[in-house]
């Protein structure tokens, strides 16, 4: 920790007395003294990314050589009056899935408001030990499932491996407007003030966005109206994946529009293609004279593409997930139009459409 931390944090809070601060820690710096410092601050929330909460899994994947004092630490946040999000970077391979269940137990038991569970990235540079074997992601898709089943607190996998645009609820805050509501985990929006939400961002936009809000959604196959108030711009209390925001994707087919005349080819993630493909679905009335093809896969495959049809127009999109809760989102990028024979580099040249 920087030797000045707390004192910068008392300027801040001394400039913005009113300012959320949120900072993010592994857990190692929260002695009780300066959990104490924090408390004191007052609008002060914690992401802890606590990775495992037994003693031989953090020891072998933090390098913790005082576990104890971490559990302890995280344990009396809550009374300490410090809301705090939990994190963790799955690596069952290492430590085992059963440390995993533990880990997010212990979150829950202990107060954390979410929970966010990450599939483990890595580079060339990454010991081949810490790689996660192929599979791995459903796996731990089933046991989120599971575990979101025997707790109230929401669950929230990165990347989520969203196929649609359906508004479901991961999970709902305990104590929210959504919580008082009646909304729970699994619901599907399916108007919010009568109108049809074109995808999670636009649905959990249009509940933060309003003071009072009619709520109609569909559980188990049954329809049911609800009605939920909170101050306006508020978080309603519900945690959804990021999808795909509408006035991006509108922007989007707009600018396909205006410079293509024929086909043109779409290079995206895997991740973002099915949410594209579901987007598309619902205008294809609308691009009368285009046809988009999707290309699942990375940029050196849409070159390759790209060269059976040098007059095909090229965008190239890519797709990061947010969790949404509070107006943290997706970002997505889009490529330069170009022709086969303007060149490879715009493809890696994006425009970047900021928080969405």
């Amino acid at each position: 920790m920087h030797p000045d931390f707390l004192s910068i944090l008392t300027g801040l809070r001394r400039r913005f007395p009113a300012t959320p601060i949120q900072i993010t820690t592994n857990g190692m710096a929260l002695t009780p003294a300066t959990i104490s410092s924090l408390a004191g601050l007052g609008r002060v929330k914690l992401v802890v990314s606590l990775n495992s909460a037994t003693l031989s899994g953090r020891r072998r994947l933090m390098g913790d050589n005082n576990p104890t004092a971490v559990l302890r630490a995280v344990a009396s946040l809550r009374e300490r009056g410090i809301p705090f999000d939990g994190s963790i970077v799955a690596m069952p391979h290492l430590v085992g899935w059963d440390d995993l269940r533990q880990t997010i137990a212990f979150l829950a038991r202990w107060g954390a408001t979410t929970i966010r569970i990450f599939l483990p990235g890595y580079t060339r540079y990454t010991r081949r030990e810490w790689v996660p074997p192929g599979g791995m992601g459903e796996e731990l898709r089933a046991l989120i499932a599971g575990e979101g089943e025997r707790t109230r607190v929401p669950l929230i996998l990165e990347p989520p491996f969203i196929k649609d645009l359906l508004p479901r609820i991961l999970g709902v805050i305990e104590n929210t407007p959504a919580d008082r509501a009646g909304l729970k985990r699994g619901d599907i929006i399916t108007a919010v003030n009568g109108k049809r939400p074109f995808s999670r961002v636009d649905a959990f936009r249009q509940v933060q966005e309003a003071e009072k809000v009619v709520i109609d959604f569909c559980r188990e196959g049954a329809t049911f109206q609800v009605c939920l108030e909170k101050e306006e711009g508020a978080s309603p209390g519900f945690v959804m994946a990021s999808d795909l925001d509408p006035d991006f994707f509108r922007q989007f087919t707009d600018r396909v529009r205006r410079l293509v005349q024929g086909r043109a080819l779409v290079a995206t993630s895997i991740l973002a293609a099915p949410l594209l493909v579901s987007a598309l679905e619902r205008i294809k009335e609308g691009l009368p004279s285009l046809e988009i093809v999707l290309f699942p896969i990375g940029p050196l495959a849409a070159i390759s593409a790209a060269a059976v049809s040098s007059s095909w127009r090229i965008f190239w999109l890519s797709w990061r997930t947010g969790l949404e809760t509070g107006g943290r989102s997706a970002f997505l990028s889009l490529g330069l139009p170009l022709t086969w024979e303007q060149g490879l580099a715009g493809l890696f040249l994006p425009w970047s459409f900021r928080k969405l």
